[in-house]
C-alpha cells in the first residue's frame, strides 16, 4: 500500500525490525515501570505488612489456645504471602483440633508446594506416627526420601516405624489408657492412689498428686481433675483453667465444647463456660467424633452433640474406655440381648453380635472379639479375620496386639505369629507413639516402644 509515495510496508518493515522490536520492548518496559514500580512497592510492602499482622495476630491465639481462630489466620497469612510457615502453623492448629481432614489436606499442600522442604512431611509422618498409623507414617518417609528431603525428625519417625519391642522405662503403678483424641499423645498414669500426667515420650507432665484425672482436649486446653476434692479443669502445668459450679462432683472430659459432669441429681453436660446445656441423665461419657453414650432409665444410647439421639435407647451396655469416650477410631460397641455390636460413629451396627468385643486400638487395626468362649480378631466392620483361640486379648495397633494364654502375655504379629521372645505379667495394646504398657518381671507399667518390622 501506497499513499503520497509513502510504503507504508516499508515503513513497517523499516520499524519493526528484531532489533528495533526488542529496543522498543526495553523502552516501553522501562516507561512503564517508572510509572508503576511505586506501586508494586506499595502494594508488595502492605501484603507484607498485612501477612506479618496475621501471623502476629495468629501467634497470639495460638498461645492462648484459641486454635479455631487462629487457623484461619494463618491460612489468610499463607494465601497473602504463599509462605511455608504460615502453611504448617495452620496444619498444627488443625491437627490440635483433631480436624483429622484439614489437617491432612493442609499438611498435604505444604508437601505439594514445598517438596523440597521437610516440614510438610515431618508434620504428616508425626501425625499418623501419633495415630498409631505406622504404615501411613513410613510412607511419608519414603516420599520425603525419594525427594531428597532428610531431617533429623523424619529419620526419628522411620526409626520408629520400623524397629521392634524395646521396653524402655518404668512410670508408675498403673494406667489408664491412650484416647485418639489426647492430641500429643498424653496418657494419665497412677501412683498408689493418685494420678499424674505422662507424655508419649515417658516424661511427667503433671505429678501424682490429683485424686483423679482425664484426658487432655486440645481445644479447650483443660484436663479434668479432682483437685482437694474439688471439680476442676487444668491446663497442663496444673493451673487451675475452669472451675464449675460447686454443685458439681466430678468433671469428664471435653470435646467438641462439651463435657459431662456428674452431680447429686445426675450426669449432665456443661459447656466452655461450664454452665449446664443438658437435662440429666443416670450416666453420660465424653464425645469423639460427635458422638456420647449416655444411659437412661437403665438403657443406653450414643447421641449427638444436640443430644439427639443416634441409635436409640436401645442397648443394655455401650462400652467406655477409662476415660468416658464411647466412640474409638470411628466405632463403638454396644450391648443388646447378651451380644455384643461394633457399631460406627453414627449409630448403625455394622457387624454381627459376639460374646464380648473391645474397642478399636488404631485407624486400621483388627478389632478383638470373642466368640465361642475364646478371643480372636473381627475387622472394623465385624468380619472375622482370625479365628478365637487366646483366652484375652486386646485390639491390633502398630501391627501387633497383646493376647493371653496359658497365663501368659505375649504380642503377635498380623500373621498371628508372636512378634518376640517376651513373655509378660500383663500387655495393653499399643496407642500413639508406638508406646504401650505391660508388665515385666514383676515390675508394673513398663512402657514399651514397638513398631512395624
Amino acid at each position: 500500500m501506497k499513499l503520497s509515495g509513502i510504503s507504508f510496508s516499508g515503513i513497517a518493515e523499516r520499524i519493526f525490525t528484531p532489533v528495533r522490536i526488542r529496543v522498543c520492548a526495553i523502552c516501553i518496559a522501562a516507561f512503564f515501570c517508572l510509572i508503576g514500580w511505586p506501586a508494586a512497592l506499595m502494594r508488595c510492602g502492605k501484603e507484607e505488612r498485612k501477612s506479618s499482622d496475621l501471623i502476629k495476630e495468629a501467634d497470639e491465639l495460638f498461645g492462648k489456645e484459641i486454635y479455631t481462630s487462629a487457623a484461619q489466620c494463618y491460612g489468610e497469612s499463607f494465601r497473602v504471602s504463599g509462605d511455608l510457615y504460615p502453611l504448617l502453623r495452620e496444619a498444627e492448629c488443625y491437627r490440635l483440633i483433631n480436624d483429622r481432614r484439614a489437617f491432612i489436606e493442609t499438611a498435604g499442600t505444604a508437601i505439594l508446594l514445598f517438596p523440597s522442604e521437610p516440614g510438610g512431611y515431618t508434620a504428616l509422618a508425626g501425625y499418623y506416627l501419633d495415630s498409631a498409623m505406622y504404615g501411613e507414617a513410613k510412607s511419608v518417609c519414603d516420599s520425603a526420601a525419594s525427594n531428597g528431603v532428610s531431617a533429623p525428625a523424619l529419620e526419628d519417625i522411620r526409626y520408629r516405624t520400623e524397629h521392634k519391642i524395646i521396653r524402655r522405662y518404668v512410670s508408675a503403678d498403673g494406667f489408664l489408657g491412650w484416647h485418639e483424641t489426647g492430641g500429643r499423645g498424653y496418657a494419665v498414669i497412677r501412683r498408689g492412689d493418685l494420678y499424674g500426667l505422662m507424655g508419649a515420650d515417658g516424661k511427667i507432665l503433671l505429678k501424682c498428686e490429683y485424686e483423679w484425672l482425664g484426658m487432655y482436649d486440645p481445644e479447650t486446653g483443660t484436663i479434668p481433675a479432682l483437685d482437694g476434692g474439688i471439680a476442676v479443669y487444668l491446663d497442663t502445668s496444673g493451673r487451675r483453667k475452669l472451675v464449675p459450679d460447686g454443685s458439681v462432683l466430678s468433671a469428664g472430659c471435653f470435646s467438641g465444647g462439651l463435657a459431662p459432669v456428674r452431680t447429686e441429681e445426675g450426669y449432665r453436660y456443661i459447656d466452655g463456660k461450664t454452665s449446664f446445656v443438658s437435662d440429666c441423665y443416670d450416666f453420660a461419657g465424653a464425645f469423639s467424633q460427635g458422638a456420647a453414650a449416655v444411659e437412661k432409665d437403665g438403657k443406653w444410647a450414643l447421641v449427638d452433640l444436640s443430644f439427639r439421639s443416634l441409635t436409640g435407647f436401645v442397648y443394655d451396655e455401650i462400652k467406655t474406655d477409662a476415660y468416658g469416650f464411647a466412640v474409638c477410631y470411628g466405632r463403638a460397641v454396644a450391648c443388646r440381648g447378651g451380644l455384643y455390636y461394633i457399631l460406627d460413629a453414627a449409630g448403625r451396627e455394622v457387624s454381627q453380635g459376639f460374646e464380648d468385643a473391645l474397642l478399636p486400638a488404631s485407624a486400621d487395626g483388627a478389632i478383638a472379639v470373642k466368640t465361642q468362649g475364646k478371643w480372636g480378631f473381627a475387622d472394623r466392620n465385624g468380619k472375622t479375620v482370625s479365628a478365637p483361640e487366646y483366652d484375652s486379648a486386646g485390639s491390633y495397633s502398630c501391627g501387633m496386639a497383646p493376647v493371653m494364654s496359658e497365663g501368659e502375655w505375649f504380642f503377635i504379629d498380623s500373621d498371628g505369629k508372636r512378634a518376640d521372645g517376651t513373655s509378660y505379667g500383663s500387655a495393653g495394646s499399643f496407642g500413639p507413639g508406638g508406646i504401650a504398657f505391660v508388665t515385666w518381671s514383676g515390675v508394673p507399667c513398663l512402657a514399651a516402644v514397638a513398631c512395624m518390622n
